[in-house]
């Protein structure tokens, strides 16, 4: 600590192997969906919409939505994570740890990146939950 900041280690958890149907070189995907993360971000998501339903069904979510680099045109999914704001509905027989970190697992093994979320009930920054409002796309809504 001799020029004042302290030193942190956080070890980040690996990306689960990538199955998914990203456009990727030589697809015949259009220039704009192969490079532009915006449209890949979607596009994973469209392809996964049904398994989203089922986990936000299984988990008793209320809301998911998408917020982050998944809403811009820099992500990548070789290197960025995708972002949930989740509202979670009744407690249904699990705490709510089990809920948090199952439908991290679940939405990771789906989505075949990294998943991050943010218990919309906890987010207590207003400044946060201000921006959050402003940018986040809804994905599923009971």
């Amino acid at each position: 600590m001799a020029n004042g900041y302290r030193s942190v280690c956080i070890r980040a958890r690996p990306a689960p192997p990538s199955d998914t149907n990203i456009p990727r070189e030589g697809s015949g995907e259009t220039f704009a969906k192969r490079y532009n993360g915006r449209i890949r971000a979607q596009l994973l998501l469209d392809s996964k919409r049904e398994g989203l339903e089922a986990l936000c069904r299984k988990y008793a979510v209320r809301r998911l939505r998408l917020f982050g680099s998944g809403l811009r045109y820099e992500w990548d999914p070789a290197i960025s994570d995708l972002d949930f704001l989740v509202e979670f509905g009744p407690p249904i027989g699990m705490n709510a740890f089990q809920r948090v970190t199952g439908l991290l697992l679940d939405l990771e093994a789906l989505l075949g990146c990294r998943v991050d979320i943010v218990d919309w009930n906890a987010a207590q920054n207003p400044f946060f939950r201000a921006h959050a409002e402003k940018s986040a796309n809804v994905l599923f809504a009971a």
